[in-house]
């Protein structure tokens, strides 16, 4: 049954591949382009976050719109305005995109807000730097890397800057955008740097474009136990790289985690790494956030939401508790949560000036501790390791345990997302259209998206983990706590 399964999405997806068009006519796109505008205008929750003017950005791109239209031109136009919108679960796709031949003639990963110039093969499960004595990709053709890094950012523009630097280095169509850039090129001038001194080589593109990955910490969820050690001379860890369902393929994780997490009652310290967590749902974080919060400990205001006030309320209530997200009155908020959301909200204030017309009244989620059978309270330091790909659910853990008292959050600025998304397909060119309908905040006012959530211990990278060699970033956690302690 799985077999035919998976043949029935091939066939599909090779229809789509074969008699997708790749231009449309100018009524059609204009059909797509209108279809795009409502869909912002009345789905987007962040639309006029940072300061876009939708129609005026969409009135331009009709008016420049030849008798045939491209649909991946179109595609890369409206992936430009969507990037404007500062909205982080927001994306243009293109499903039959076909990726650039050409790419890097080495590979490129970040390192604390540069990029470092690698060979892309591994060498005994290593990485070999492309320029021994000048690590760092500079410039390209005189621009530094720092504008072109702008220049291409169409879909992460508002990232946080970690994020925005890895997304850099996961591009697959360089060849495309250098010649969006420059002039169309057999070689490209690029300047490296190292110890204050420059080297500018001109290069070819090549095929066979490779992607970096940290080989230092690669979580197998597959096999839970792996994910789970104790570490330095008695600090409990618990890795998580993806916020998975109790209900999925490996539910069988969370009872890892509750056994774990009697196992270490009596460490000294607990880490809970999220590097590389990409999300999913927030279950995780009902599950553990119980273990940090005292018995005498008031109910914990995690997260403030609100919701496009043209939603169909019926659809809403049940997709918001499926994030822990209550209305004041709800029958899930206590007397206890509502006491707590008064004092709480006395002193909020949001960084977004937003039209209160366009949105729905206040959800919250609200942490507890729980005397259950299940959980205690772990009363000794708690570190959250996070990085710049630690997103949407992942990040949305993170900022709820920020400020506990006995929790510190580690490592790099998350690539903060928390926007309830919702899919649109355009009708002629099949577009693909994702858009938030809720805004997000943190506890500090702060949206999640665009801002992330900015580690209490900031651990980047350094050069030994970009080249594999071993996990910086947790032996220097394990030096900090064991200082400490």
């Amino acid at each position: 049954m799985k077999l035919i399964k998976r043949l029935v999405i091939v066939v599909l997806i090779l229809f789509t591949t074969v008699f997708q068009a790749q231009t449309i006519s100018k009524k059609q796109a204009v059909e797509d382009v209108e279809q795009f505008r409502a869909i912002l205008l009345n789905q987007s929750s962040y639309l006029y976050a940072k300061g876009l003017k939708p129609n005026k950005e969409i009135d331009q791109l009709i008016e420049n719109l030849g008798s045939e239209v491209s649909v991946k031109g179109l595609y890369y136009k409206l992936m430009k305005i969507v990037g404007k919108i500062g909205d982080r679960h927001a994306r243009v796709r293109l499903y039959d995109l076909k990726r650039d031949k050409l790419g890097l003639p080495f590979m490129i990963a970040p390192l604390d807000g540069k990029i470092v110039a690698l060979n892309k093969e591994l060498k005994k499960g290593k990485y070999q730097l492309f320029q021994k004595k000048y690590p760092y990709l500079t410039a390209i053709n005189g621009m530094s890397i720092e504008k072109f890094t702008e220049a291409i950012a169409w879909a992460y523009k508002y990232a946080p800057k970690e994020a925005k630097t890895h997304y850099v280095t996961r591009e697959r169509n360089f060849d495309y955008l250098l010649t969006t850039i420059f002039d169309k090129a057999t070689k490209y001038q690029f300047t490296f740097s190292g110890n204050n001194k420059e080297k500018t080589v001109a290069l070819a593109l090549e095929p066979n474009h490779k992607r970096w990955r940290d080989v230092t910490y690669r979580p197998n969820i597959k096999k839970p136990a792996s994910l789970f050690k104790v570490v330095g001379n008695n600090i409990g860890y618990i890795s998580l790289p993806a916020m998975i369902a109790k209900s999925g393929k490996y539910g069988n994780l969370y009872r890892y985690v509750t056994t774990k997490m009697h196992d270490y009652k009596n460490t000294d310290a607990l880490i809970i790494d999220l590097r590389n967590n990409g999300g999913g749902t927030r279950e995780f974080l009902m599950q553990l956030a119980p273990y940090f919060l005292s018995p005498t400990a008031k109910p914990w205001v995690a997260n403030v939401a609100k919701i496009r006030s043209d939603q169909v309320i019926s659809e809403d209530m049940e997709s918001m508790r499926g994030r822990y997200l209550y209305n004041y009155y709800s029958k899930y908020v206590t007397k206890e949560d509502r006491k707590a959301i008064k004092d709480f909200m006395k002193g909020f204030q949001t960084d977004w000036s937003y039209n209160p017309k366009r949105f729905s009244d206040n959800f919250f989620m609200i942490l507890r501790h729980d005397q259950g059978k299940d959980h205690y309270y772990y009363d000794k330091p708690v570190y959250v390791l996070v990085n710049e790909r630690s997103f949407s659910a992942a990040s949305v853990f993170t900022t709820a345990v920020k400020g506990m008292a006995k929790v510190k959050i580690t490592g790099i600025n998350t690539d903060g997302s928390s926007g309830r998304s919702r899919k649109y397909d355009l009708k002629n060119s099949k577009i693909n259209l994702k858009l938030s309908s809720m805004i997000s905040f943190q506890r500090n006012g702060k949206t999640l998206d665009t801002n992330g959530t900015e580690p209490d211990i900031v651990i980047p990278k350094n050069l030994e983990q970009v080249l594999g060699e071993k996990d910086t970033q947790l032996e220097k956690l394990i030096q900090i706590i064991e200082k400490k302690n």
